[in-house]
């Protein structure tokens, strides 16, 4: 069984993490894609926030498996992706 997991976290001044699963991948993605839209983007950029956000496929059987789909950073004026 898989599932997709978003981890979200913004703050430069507090430390603000959510976390949020998908049962499908296109939830996911849909998702992932909001949160590094650029009206998001840039209201971080206006609050001098760093600002991350990764989408991981988890998938569990005999072992849980992770593995690190996409992921986008925002901190000091440079993003990563």
């Amino acid at each position: 069984m898989n599932i997709w997991v978003i981890i979200h976290t913004n703050g430069s001044h507090t430390d603000e993490t959510r976390t949020s699963y998908f049962k499908t991948e296109k939830e996911g993605m849909d998702e992932y894609s909001c949160l590094v839209s650029k009206d998001t983007l840039d209201y971080h950029k206006e609050q001098s926030t760093s600002y991350n956000v990764r989408l991981e496929k988890v998938t569990f059987g005999e072992d849980i498996v992770s593995e690190k789909i996409r992921e986008f950073t925002y901190d000091d004026g440079t993003w990563f992706e």
